[in-house]
């Protein structure tokens, strides 16, 4: 199939409204564009976050002015390119601004797998370990695939192992396989943590989950692997003490554009538990997608394969 030269032009003919008036207009557009409201937003970047929820779940009345504050106004410099952001988990100990999704970039990973593999037939560790380093070669140059765990977990895991200290990035060949395993018992994600257990009698999902994470420390291990630079791996320190939820919403001109604000998921010692919804479903569904083509490429075989609802739901979307 011929590729489109990059500064080839369509005609496109249309409505689109601005501000609150309809107007009837045509456009000689760069020929990726689809529609006119498609030009107006990308050409003007109107992108603004349209709703911000707060709950408390009746953990308190009434949200503090120093969280309302925090939150009413999105600097544009937040607002970046969904592709290259990285997600963090959500949870309030996180320590820099980001998108949060539950298990951050390696519990969305997860979910896929969970949802789109009903056999581990095809599946094994160094499999999955395989297509992750394929997923990571796809993310842009300076965009990471996170994972963390917390200064708890990571105390048990040294009591464990009788270790004074454990330092992740640099684990010995000959002891990597008895920290894998101890990492299985001591993990220090909330959301892969619950994955886990609500799997534990599931022998299908619960390898899966296991294999995953060990995909993961396996790059992160590996030093001759040139994907290792991509995984940013964080400790948490102090209490899970999350007092809010908040999910941020954004406007169509947002979507359009594939942009999304970066957040903190503190207000000083007040911890929140942030959803970045729309671009969570925009990466998932990059990963389901990634994760059907890398099978159907390379080992030509035929899965159960059953999309997760947002990415069926975004695809219907266009």
């Amino acid at each position: 199939m011929k590729k489109p030269i990059k500064n080839e032009t369509v005609d496109v003919s249309g409505y689109v409204k601005i501000g609150d008036k309809m107007f009837r207009a045509t456009c000689n557009c760069p020929s990726h564009i689809r529609s006119l409201e498609d030009m107006v937003y990308r050409s003007k970047t109107l992108c603004r976050p349209s709703k911000i929820k707060v709950r408390t779940h009746g953990v308190k009345d009434q949200p503090d002015a120093e969280v309302i504050e925090t939150f009413k106004y999105l600097p544009p410099k937040e607002f970046v390119y969904i592709a290259e952001q990285h997600f963090s988990t959500m949870d309030g100990r996180s320590s820099h601004k980001s998108y949060y999704c539950p298990g951050g970039d390696l519990g969305m990973f997860v979910e896929v797998l969970l949802n789109m593999f009903e056999t581990t037939e095809k599946l094994s560790e160094s499999v999955i370990t395989e297509m992750m380093k394929e997923y990571l070669k796809t993310l842009p140059d300076n965009t990471k695939f996170y994972h963390s765990t917390d200064q708890s977990s990571v105390d048990n895991m040294c009591k464990s192992l009788q270790w004074e200290v454990i330092d992740f990035h640099n684990i010995d060949h000959t002891n990597q396989n008895k920290v894998k395993n101890i990492l299985i018992q001591n993990i220090g994600d909330y959301y892969i943590k619950y994955l886990y257990e609500l799997y534990r009698n599931d022998s299908v999902k619960n390898r899966i989950i296991i294999w995953t994470m060990w995909a993961y420390f396996n790059i992160l291990w590996d030093k001759s692997e040139e994907t290792n630079e991509k995984l940013l791996f964080e400790i948490l320190h102090g209490n899970y003490n999350p007092q809010l939820l908040i999910e941020i919403s954004i406007s169509h001109g947002c979507e359009i554009y594939g942009i999304f604000p970066k957040v903190e998921s503190r207000v000083g010692d007040k911890q929140f538990l942030v959803f970045s919804e729309y671009s969570a479903n925009v990466r998932k569904s990059e990963i389901s997608k990634f994760v059907y083509k890398y099978f159907m490429d390379n080992l030509n075989h035929n899965f159960n394969l059953t999309l997760d609802q947002y990415s069926i739901q975004l695809s219907k979307n266009g």
